[in-house]
């Protein structure tokens, strides 16, 4: 083919991508003291500050390049830009075009940074992405904002004793800690909290930094890129904080008879439910793989590994390709389609039911341990007796199952014998301190039983001794 193309195009890469220093019209520099005095947007210039890479189409980049800053004034941007095209600032090694712009509204107070991705293949085809993202600089003004900081005061605080509670804990228990699973969660909390916190502070920087470099008119691109990039992670972050958070409220379930069963279904077909889940995954890759490579070239939905994966999914959730397939290969494509159809949507997803139907009887069979039976109530009644809305009854003990209710109980119960008990021993105290008429009638007015003599039995009794019952003395026969 050299007959027909003069010169052959490279396609991109981080290791092949320019990074020297050019003239107007793509020439080299053979003075590196005319660098400095180089017109702007023919020297590379580095990313210099934390920064994500922008996806496109085919590949993604990062924030390096050829770049310069296009001012307010329409009129300037056009000569700017006629400049540009008259030096063939875009030629046939171009691969990237990005064009950022930065936005503010201020009756929200939000900032709006839009990034416009031009990607020119090696056959000269241009593909074309954006990425929308929206974002605040500024701290809430106003009261609203004093409330915001104080919210975030007492979550540091909060964490701070949940971690030293969770320390206390992991260090009692050893490497048994790590076995619970509800402990590992924790562990995974405490990490994206901290995270989020460290991110807090860096976007606050970068923040400042952004708003200042508006004040004092430089650079505003980099300075702008870092602050988004890193209010995308905070909200990263973020989102999967609150989401083990609410995850964590799972446990509060157990608490509850019929969610209690529900969870006893997934733990009976956990063990089945998993190979299963195993045998789904391979057959889902082998239909993967095969419409990646046969339908990969032709069919956007199927250009990729992961996009074949989701295609797939989609199409077991009832969304389907079917026409794209035809057209894209009429014996091959209806053929596919109905095979995934039959094995996976019809077979497996009934294997699947089948397995939940045969774990059924053990959530009739599940009983709630005691401990977890009245938690809620006695939580409840704690609350309310708290704010004096509810009292309980005096002479009526509910009945309860748990070991500190059922201790309560018999103490209320056993109050008035032990009041009744301690009064008689007061008494009987008090009256051996007194003279005998005085005891007789103190046990008169209080009406107390008298006092019995206490026998000592011992059994069985000794070869040596018997039983002796008391005989009457006989008083001596007076004499006539």
């Amino acid at each position: 083919m050299q007959h027909l193309f003069g010169e052959c195009s490279p396609g991109y890469g981080e290791h092949t991508k320019e990074t020297g220093a050019f003239e107007e019209g793509w020439k080299r520099v053979k003075n590196t003291s005319a660098m400095e005095s180089a017109a702007p947007g023919w020297t590379h210039v580095p990313s210099g500050y934390p920064s994500l890479p922008i996806y496109g189409v085919t590949t993604h980049y990062w924030g390096d390049g050829f770049g310069l800053h296009l001012v307010k004034s329409a009129d300037e941007m056009r000569s700017i830009l006629a400049d540009l095209k008259a030096n063939r600032w875009i030629d046939k090694r171009t691969r990237v075009i990005f064009l950022e712009a930065m936005l503010y509204n201020g009756n929200v107070d939000l900032f709006t940074s839009l990034t416009l991705v031009f990607e020119l293949s090696e056959t000269a085809g241009v593909f074309s992405r954006h990425h929308v993202q929206t974002f605040r600089l500024h701290q809430r003004p106003g009261t609203i904002g004093y409330i915001y900081v104080l919210l975030e005061i007492i979550y540091v605080i909060i964490l701070l004793y949940s971690l030293w509670k969770e320390a206390k804990k992991a260090h009692a228990g050893g490497l048994a800690y790590l076995k619970g699973a509800w402990n590992i969660v924790e562990i995974f909390n405490f990490f994206l909290a901290f995270t989020a916190i460290a991110l807090y502070g860096f976007k606050a920087v970068y923040s400042s930094r952004a708003l200042a470099a508006i004040k004092e008119g430089k650079d505003q691109v980099h300075h702008f890129r870092s602050a988004v990039n890193i209010s995308l992670v905070y909200g990263w972050f973020l989102a999967f904080l609150t989401f083990v958070n609410m995850m964590k409220f799972l446990r509060l379930l157990r608490f509850n008879p019929f969610l209690a069963k529900l969870t006893s279904v997934f733990r009976g077909m956990a063990g089945e439910f998993s190979s299963f889940s195993v045998y789904l995954f391979l057959c889902m890759s082998a239909f993967c793989f095969f419409g990646y490579l046969k339908f990969g070239l032709i069919v956007t939905e199927y250009s990729s590994i992961s996009k074949s994966f989701s295609t797939l999914f989609q199409m077991s959730l009832g969304n389907f390709y079917y026409y794209e397939l035809r057209e894209a290969a009429p014996i091959l494509g209806p053929i596919f389609f109905f095979a995934f159809i039959c094995i996976i949507f019809l077979a497996l997803m009934n294997f699947a039911m089948a397995i939940i139907d045969s774990a059924l009887p053990e959530m009739r069979n599940h009983d709630m341990p005691e401990e977890d039976r009245y938690f809620i109530q006695g939580l409840w009644e704690r609350f309310t007796a708290f704010f004096g809305f509810w009292k309980a009854p005096a002479a009526v003990c509910r009945k309860r199952t748990s070991r500190q209710s059922l201790s309560l109980c018999r103490l209320s119960e056993m109050f008035p014998m032990l009041q009744q008990r301690n009064f008689m021993l007061a008494t009987a105290s008090s009256r051996s301190a007194l003279p005998p008429q005085t005891t007789a009638q103190t046990a008169a007015a209080v009406k107390l039983p008298a006092p019995r003599a206490r026998r000592q039995w011992r059994w069985p009794p000794g070869p040596r001794e018997r039983r002796r019952t008391p005989q009457k003395a006989t008083k001596p026969a007076k004499s006539k």
